[in-house]
């Protein structure tokens, strides 16, 4: 059906048009609105920075002014009589120096202004002022509301102080005035833009200033804006709104101050239009340049519609009726360009490309289903493995269509080779050179041999790009193959080979195909295990014919009676009795009849005693169970002429096989050996030490009751034991012992008497003792060794004497080395430290330490000295000598009861339950702690810890008990000599004591002259401080760095005589004043001359205002005239006080005094001394303290 209307695609181009219009005008007003939103926030950031950097810094302005005030508070003028002139003045050079104040006042307790620095043109009452009437209240900061100054005329803030009399009563007020204009400059260092304006607004809604005030808004009221509404339930924020003329701005407001009349805000706007304005002339370009472009644009696509539209649809179409028409390998032929119908062309292009793929995949599955049908037929017909393998080789080649087939084995030889058995499509010695592997070399890199080695599927659909085809590349080509593919055989469970299919086609063996022939590699697989069942079948058959004519003849040739015998069962199966089937020469022998009259004969009608005797009935538990039957018996019937027997009976097929040996011998000989063994045991018995036997395979043959007690075995446990394993399988320290290298052994190996003296052996609960044996080889009549006796003895109270005996020896070595230690000790550290190392090195001990006793809340033990394997063990068991949980060791109990106290093991002493695992890391066993006495009580204890348990016996401990008493005894000495020498020292020294409570007088003297000047606090602390880095930087002694140290702390020592009113004077001293500072540093001197420094103090004071070039006084000395230390102080004095604040003036900053170093530099200052000094400060070496 025709639809009623059409469209073409020119027609469908134009809606595209005006809809990409629409889209793009869309856009455009909505990045319109953005920007403008964006720029408005950036304005309100902006202008919300700027109000509260204005606002900060009106509150450093308030800061300043309150130190302002408190700085003239403390004015000596205001104190005595004064005259309002000089008032005036001082307040105008005060007023010099505040550049954001525009006058300074002070005003009477009447309100009446008595001096100010701008100067008054009438008499001025400023009793009404509010701020003056509260100043007049409280000693704090007022800051009254804006006011135009009566003095001035000018809008001002006052910010006021009361002065107060030591008694408290008030004197005056003192003010300041600061000139709002300087908002104005602030508005134009926040470089807002053109139009912005700036208003200060009291609380009531009155605007007391405004930056720029073009429309007179001074003095108007604002309290109906809506601006000012947000403002009061705000307090500070940004907001859009509508300013007094009605001009829409972007304002900030926030507290500016408070004052006693409320707080003053400061608003700060920008013009709206100014931050939308931007952006909205941007958007009106964009939209003129788009609306031109896209006319443009499309009037060049309805141009060259054709070419680029139609062209390439029609080209579509024919390829679409070609396919219809059977002809898969037709195409568009056009460009894949990145436009739609580039786009559209390829898609179209690649769907024909897969439908032929796909019908060229059909044919290969379908060769692969051909091949795996004739494999199924070749199967069927093959006679064994070579002809099943090259039968199915021809059928992959014939049915499927492929190059060729062919399968290799994987040789197990070092080179791991694949072995080609069989090929169909290529003569056979093509593979004689490929030399193909399944190793991890480049020969095993090809399918086949990676099929192997791994046991997976191989496809290679491109042998000209595939590398593990490059050695072969060339000549597999030459045979017209382009893919292969390689499958593994795997024959119960293991590969055994690869089938390889190649193809003439690329990309031959996609998943389907390769899926198919799997199936045809493990059909093969299948045949060829088949095959190897059925061949293996045969020559076992073989081998089973071979084996029962041997075992018939060694049946024949066995020593011992062998007979067959085959059930005999009743109709419900029942064994009825068993029938003789075959029987040896020997069985013949043993029944005294021939093969002829036994055979066919039943069991129990040949010798009847065979069912009462029960063997019938363990024959049959043979036959119906399968489990062997072995056993010695003694008989006596007229049928077997043996009297005891061994037999051993097994089931062979629907029968018994019975072996029997005659014993008979071996029973008479082993009843002698019993009667023997007896008459052994006897004198065994009675024996005191252990006796036992071997044989030569190192079991036990006996032992007597001594030994089985000594070890906890009975002789039933022990005899038929390997002996070595069951109580010599270690060393005493746990370590095992080898059997090779045993005693014991070796006496039935070498034939010689072993003995040993310092071996154990280990009991039967896992303990062992210390033992001496002796090991006696035994020999048969022919001389043949047949074994050994051991006897042995437990020696451990021997060895537990030998031990005593030791540790006794131990102890008087070290308490006769401790003694030598004693004499020789100048120091109780060296007696300690020497006692310690003399108990672990000469004495042979684990660790010993000395803790003395602390009279604190805890009764802490201080340890002293140590020596020995520590490792920390001290500061992880920080002790206590308390009687409580913790104090429960030998050393805290020694502490107590001034008693030697002892821990035998301490693996097991439940005091060291919290320190076993420590103490048994670094070999501690037990514990031994001695009390340290001097007469008075005790002051601690001796610490002395062994390697091994139960170390310290009642001799060794009363020895060390005189060592701790002769170490006590030691203390005490040395405490006392000690004592006597710190006597002599200190008398030796009272000189040196006297000298520095001289200095320490000095100090004082100079820190008393430092509170009667307060302008000055500091001055000669910090000079000090400075000449001292001075000479240490010129490197001078430490000596004369000292003197330079004490006469700088008091080089104004000579103001004490200057009156203090002069040292605080604020103005420029008289003629006269400066006289009398000029005579300080010769006060100093007076003062000073007489003490008896080590160092000329005195000349140092008295020089220390002295230049190079004479101009300096008291002495108006030169050059090398002065002394070095004086050069240095003068230096320090200078820059410390041109760095400071006095009375007189401001400070001048640390710049200006270092350039006045630099200019007096060789000519009123030391050149070396004012070096060292700008080096000091320009590297950061020095700064003064607060």
């Amino acid at each position: 059906m025709t639809p009623a209307f059409a469209v073409g695609l020119r027609g469908r181009l134009l809606l595209l048009f005006l809809a990409a219009l629409a889209v793009m005008l869309g856009m455009l007003a909505w990045h319109t609105l953005g920007q403008r939103e964006k720029d408005i926030r950036a304005a309100k950031e902006k202008v919300a920075l700027s109000a509260m950097h204005v606002a900060a810094e009106q509150r450093g302005i308030v800061r300043r002014a309150d130190q302002l005030l408190l700085s003239l508070t403390r004015l000596p003028q205001w104190h005595g009589d004064r005259s309002p002139e000089e008032c005036s003045r001082v307040l105008a050079q005060w007023e010099k120096t505040e550049a954001l104040f525009f006058n300074i006042g002070f005003a009477k307790t009447n309100g009446d202004i008595e001096c100010m620095a701008v100067p008054m043109r009438s008499a001025i009452n400023v009793a009404d002022r509010p701020y003056f009437q509260r100043a007049l209240k409280t000693r704090e900061l007022i800051i009254g509301g804006a006011l135009v100054g009566r003095s001035t005329g000018t809008p001002a803030m006052v910010f006021a102080r009361g002065l107060w009399d030591e008694a408290g009563q008030a004197r005056g007020v003192l003010f300041v005035a600061l000139d709002l204009s300087w908002l104005k400059r602030q508005l134009a260092e926040t470089r807002l833009p053109a139009g912005s304006t700036l208003l200060v607004v009291d609380s009531r809604g009155t605007v007391l200033a405004r930056y720029p005030d073009e429309g007179g808004w001074t003095a108007m009221s604002v309290a109906e804006l809506p601006l000012f509404e947000l403002m009061s339930a705000q307090g500070e924020g940004v907001a859009e709104e509508s300013d007094p003329a009605g001009t829409r701005r972007v304002f900030a407001f926030t507290p500016l101050m408070d004052t006693i009349q409320g707080r003053v805000y400061l608003w700060i706007g920008i013009p709206k239009d100014v931050v939308t304005g931007p952006a909205e002339r941007e958007s009106a370009t964009y939209i003129m340049i788009s609306l031109t472009s896209l006319l443009a644009i499309f009037w060049v696509l309805w141009v060259s519609g054709r070419r680029w539209f139609l062209r390439p649809v029609s080209a579509l179409s024919g390829a679409a009726r070609r396919i219809d028409q059977g002809d898969l390998a037709a195409r568009t032929g056009l460009d894949y360009a990145d436009d739609e119908l580039g786009q559209l062309a390829r898609s179209f292009d690649d769907m024909a490309e897969g439908i032929q793929s796909r019908e060229q995949q059909l044919d290969r599955v379908n060769h692969a289903l051909r091949v795996l049908s004739a494999g199924n037929r070749a199967l069927l017909g093959a006679k064994d493995e070579p002809s099943l393998i090259e039968d199915m080789c021809r059928a992959i080649v014939e049915a499927g269509g492929y190059r060729m087939a062919w399968v290799g084995y994987a040789e197990h030889d070092p080179e791991k080779n694949v072995r080609t058995v069989a090929a169909w499509g290529v003569e056979r010695d093509f593979f004689d050179s490929l030399n193909i592997t399944w190793d991890e070399t480049e020969s095993g890199r090809v399918p086949a041999g990676t099929a192997i080695r791994l046991g997976i599927r191989v496809a290679s659909n491109d042998i000209k790009t595939d590398p593990a085809y490059a050695p072969w590349r060339e000549r597999v080509q030459r045979h017209g193959v382009a893919a292969s593919l390689a499958l593994p055989l795997r024959v119960r469970g293991d590969v055994i080979g690869a089938l390889c299919v190649c193809s003439t086609d690329p990309d031959a063996f996609d998943e389907e195909v390769v899926e198919i022939l799997s199936e045809t590699a493990d059909d093969l697989a299948f045949g060829i295990a088949n095959q190897r069942t059925q061949a293996e079948y045969v020559r076992t058959r073989s081998a089973l014919a071979t084996a029962e004519a041997r075992f018939g003849a060694a049946a024949r040739a066995s020593i011992d009676a062998l007979v067959i015998m085959k059930r005999v069962q009743g109709e419900d199966g029942e064994i009825l009795d068993f029938e003789f089937t075959d029987l040896n020469p020997p069985a013949e022998q043993l029944l005294g009849m021939t093969r002829g009259q036994v055979i066919g004969q039943k069991l129990c009608e040949l010798i009847p005693l065979s069912r009462s005797r029960g063997f019938f009935d363990k024959y049959v538990a043979v036959a119906t169970t399968g489990t062997p039957l072995e056993e010695e018996f003694p008989i006596d019937i007229p049928q077997i002429k043996a009297k005891w027997l061994r037999q051993q009976v097994v089931r062979v097929d629907e029968g018994i096989a019975i072996s029997s040996r005659d014993i008979t011998v071996w029973k008479e000989a082993a009843a002698a050996m019993r009667r023997l063994q007896e008459q052994n045991a006897l004198i065994l018995n009675s024996a005191g030490n252990g006796i036992c036997g071997v044989d030569v395979e190192g079991r036990a043959t006996f032992i007597n009751p001594a030994g089985a007690a000594m070890l906890q075995l009975t002789p039933e446990e022990f005899v038929g034991q390997f002996t070595h394993a069951l109580h010599h399988h270690s060393k005493a320290d746990g370590t095992p012992y080898p059997h090779d290298e045993c005693p014991i052994y070796a006496a039935y190996r070498d034939g010689a008497v072993h003995r040993a003296t310092d071996e154990v052996f280990w009991r039967k609960d896992g303990t062992s003792f210390p033992v001496e044996y002796v090991s006696t080889p035994i020999r048969d009549e022919s001389g043949a060794l047949v074994g050994a006796v051991v006897s042995f003895s437990d020696i451990t109270r021997r060895k537990a004497a030998e031990a005593a005996l030791d540790r006794a020896h131990r102890a008087l070595r070290t308490l006769s080395a401790g003694n030598e230690a004693l004499v020789r000790a100048a120091s109780e550290e060296e007696l300690l430290q020497s006692a310690t190392r003399i108990i672990v090195e000469i004495g042979g001990y684990r660790m010993a330490g000395v803790g003395y006793v602390q009279d604190d809340a805890e009764k802490r033990i201080k340890p002293m000295a140590w020596a020995g394997m520590e490792e920390g063990y001290i500061a992880e068991g920080i002790q206590t000598w308390a009687d409580t949980e913790a104090g429960q060791r030998p050393i805290s109990r020694a502490i107590r009861s001034g008693k030697p106290e002892l821990a035998r093991d301490i693996a097991s002493d439940p005091a060291f339950a919290n320190w076993k695992d420590a103490a048994a890391q670094r070999g501690y066993a037990s514990n031994l702690a001695l009390p340290l006495a001097d007469g008075a009580g005790i002051i601690g204890a001796l610490c002395i810890y062994a390697r091994e348990p139960n170390a310290f016996d009642a001799e060794e401990t009363r020895l060390l008990t005189e060592l701790a008493n002769d170490l006590a005894y030691g203390i005490v000495t040395l405490r006392t000599r000690a004592e006597r020498d710190r006597i002599a020292h200190a008398h030796a020294h009272h000189a040196e004591i006297l000298q520095k409570t001289l200095e320490q007088s000095i100090h004082v003297i100079a820190d008393t002259l430092e509170a009667r000047d307060p302008y000055t606090a500091g001055h000669q602390r910090r000079v000090a401080e400075l000449a001292t880095a001075i000479a240490r930087e010129l490197g001078l002694t430490e000596d004369k760095i000292r003197g330079i140290h004490l006469a700088a702390s008091i080089h104004d020592l000579g103001k004490i005589n200057v009156p203090a009113e002069i040292l605080a004077k604020p103005g420029k001293l008289t003629d006269i004043e400066f006289m009398l500072i000029k005579v300080h540093p010769q006060a100093g001197y007076d003062i000073l001359k007489d003490v008896d420094f080590p160092w000329p103090i005195a000349d140092m004071v008295r020089q220390h205002h002295e230049k190079l070039d004479g101009s300096g006084y008291p002495q108006g000395l030169k050059g090398g005239q002065i002394l070095l230390e004086s050069r240095i102080m003068t230096v320090a004095d200078v820059v410390e006080a041109m760095a400071s604040h006095r009375p007189y003036r401001a400070a001048l900053g640390m710049d200006v005094a270092l350039k006045e170093i630099e200019r007096g530099r060789g000519s009123v200052y030391d050149p070396a001394v004012a070096d060292a000094c700008l080096k000091l400060f320009r590297e950061g070496k020095f700064a003064f303290h607060a």
